[in-house]
């Protein structure tokens, strides 16, 4: 299962294939394991044989709904024509880089002639192929960027600033609109592989499978980062979310239980020095509302209480949440801590 890839900084590792959104959300995923996964389910669901990369954006575009207009992004390494007609009966279009050797019959202007027009030139190109148009553009950047859709085409160009070094100075250069489009929604993959490196898992290990596993985990993390902050439009930096998480995994569900007997001398209390000790802080949401293996300790020293807006002083420790709450005929704080 372990590859060579030269392109990339870790030359020998796993290969994923991942189906990730614009904000780097993972939808679906594939490990590359050196065949077809699945062929027995392919022939089960009718879908027809486009080759090895085409029948993993198959597979992984399973769980797109059909017919409802979604859009998918990938480059060179996946765009073929049979791939793209498939995607679109199915209601999902499709934009992408591709290789000229994988479009021979193109009626595109050879890169070797608009290599010598000026920067920001652009040929555009209509097929049809069963049915559907497919649009491809060629337009010269640095290089030669040859992009094809089944859904946009150049019309209604924009400028786009870069550096022109006879010039010396930025200047504006004409993009086609297909191009514009893909530069905007492409990138996904890249950006979940950014986050998962800012904090990934490092703990060595021989077993293979492990590895992958914390990748799954990482990968995981990151999803529900990116959840979270959709959900709540809470802004949580990555690595707090990270701290926090793993502290309430550690704590829920877990009491924590004092050593030894407790001693019952008066005397011997008496003589204890008077230390003067920081507040614990509140415990989080996920801990406090678990309902599991919360109880009332009684206390030598009494502390105020932590629920909120109120300042009485009490002798009852939460054995789980460590803080004081008020635990008496008047007022039963502790409750009402664990349940609003």
């Amino acid at each position: 299962m372990k590859q060579y890839l030269p392109l990339k900084p870790h030359k020998w590792g796993y290969k994923l294939f991942v189906l990730c959104g614009v904000k780097g959300y993972a939808y679906n995923f594939e490990i590359y394991t050196g065949n077809e996964n699945n062929s027995l389910e392919r022939q089960q669901m009718l879908e027809p044989d486009l080759g090895a990369t085409g029948n993993v954006v198959v597979r992984l575009s399973r769980v797109i709904p059909r017919n409802e207009h979604h859009k998918l992004y990938f480059d060179n390494y996946y765009t073929s024509i049979p791939v793209m007609v498939y995607l679109e009966k199915l209601g999902k279009h499709t934009v992408g880089t591709f290789r000229r050797n994988r479009f021979p019959d193109i009626a595109l202007m050879p890169e070797k002639e608009m290599l010598k027009k000026p920067r920001g030139t652009y040929d555009e190109c209509l097929t049809v192929v069963d049915g559907v148009p497919i649009t491809t553009v060629s337009w010269k950047d640095n290089k030669i960027v040859n992009v094809t859709s089944t859904y946009i085409g150049a019309l209604e160009p924009t400028k786009v600033r870069r550096y022109d070094k006879k010039q010396k100075k930025n200047v504006d250069v004409e993009i086609p609109k297909i191009i514009e489009v893909y530069n905007k929604h492409m990138g996904g993959v890249d950006l979940m592989d950014s986050l998962i490196g800012r904090y990934r898992i490092i703990m060595r290990s021989k077993k293979w499978y492990i590895k992958i596993f914390y990748h799954l985990l990482d990968m995981t993390v990151v999803n529900s980062w990116l959840m979270y902050k959709k959900i709540t439009g809470n802004t949580m930096p990555l690595a707090k979310f990270r701290e926090h998480l793993s502290v309430t995994l550690m704590q829920s569900g877990i009491a924590k239980r004092g050593k030894g007997r407790p001693s019952g001398s008066f005397e011997i209390q008496e003589n204890i020095k008077k230390k003067r000790t920081q507040t614990p802080s509140a415990p989080f949401n996920e801990i406090r509302r678990d309902c599991l293996e919360h109880w009332p300790n009684y206390e030598q020293q009494r502390r105020v209480c932590k629920m909120p807006k109120c300042k009485f002083q009490s002798f009852t420790k939460c054995s789980k949440c460590c803080v004081y709450l008020c635990y008496n005929n008047d007022r039963n704080c502790f409750v009402d801590f664990h349940c609003s």
